[in-house]
């Protein structure tokens, strides 16, 4: 009776080791950084990244309508086409926080241009510093909830979702193209100079449309009464 009942804690104690073991390892894979999806589902390490060592970038829209969203794609995709080709050569930290105060003006030109072409009046502000997000994820990348370092092109009230990714390790600058596919945060990606196509789809769609069939009668009834009268 006395080996059953030792057998039987230790089979406990055993479990419970297991259990604070599998807890301590979740923490501190929660804590280690920026980790990725594999095709199960599961997650994988990217070595070398966490939230000291990376800059995000985030395009934030003034709303979530159809319209606010589109127009911070077309306002990212512009950055993107201009800052790109330099921060895709970045090989630090410091170097692309550099390389990010010397465009300032030029970044905060773009997003103007973008922004007075679409027919809206929206300010638009740079945020570069310390910023608390939640979990977010790019692609297959994803980031634990925390403090990190955000450059931010806040349009309007900027109150709407907005696009991210990684500006050092410069993930998203190196293929511009690419990395405006990728899914964020779950949702599909929209692609390098398509924002603007939709836009004016949906503009299109607005239109009132022409009524051919009443158009095409008109001529009949004048051509009826001019007989009727002769």
């Amino acid at each position: 009776m006395f080996c059953s009942f030792w057998q039987e804690s230790n089979v406990k104690k055993g479990m419970k080791r297991m259990v604070v073991f599998t807890g301590i390892t979740a923490l501190v894979f929660a804590l280690s950084g920026c980790t990725a999806l594999n095709s199960s589902g599961a997650t994988d390490t990217i070595k070398d990244l966490s939230p000291e060592s990376i800059i995000r970038f985030h395009v934030i829209a003034n709303s979530d309508s159809d319209e606010d969203q589109l127009l911070k794609y077309e306002v990212r995709d512009e950055i993107l086409k201009v800052v790109a080709p330099r921060l895709a050569e970045s090989k630090s930290l410091e170097e692309s926080r550099q390389l990010l105060e010397e465009m300032e003006e030029q970044l905060l030109d773009i997003a103007n241009s973008v922004i007075e072409s679409s027919g809206t009046d929206y300010d638009v502000n740079i945020n570069h510093g310390k910023h608390i997000f939640p979990t977010k994820s790019y692609g297959r990348i994803l980031l634990p909830g925390g403090e990190y370092e955000a450059v931010k092109i806040e349009i309007g009230a900027a109150e709407g979702e907005n696009w991210w990714c990684v500006l050092f390790p410069p993930i998203c600058f190196v293929n511009v193209e690419e990395s405006t596919t990728v899914a964020v945060d779950g949702k599909p990606g929209i692609p390098l100079d398509t924002a603007g196509k939709l836009i004016s789809e949906k503009e299109s769609d607005k239109m009132p449309k022409k009524d051919v069939n009443k158009e095409e009668r008109k001529p009949k009834v004048k051509f009826f009464l001019a007989r009727f009268f002769q």
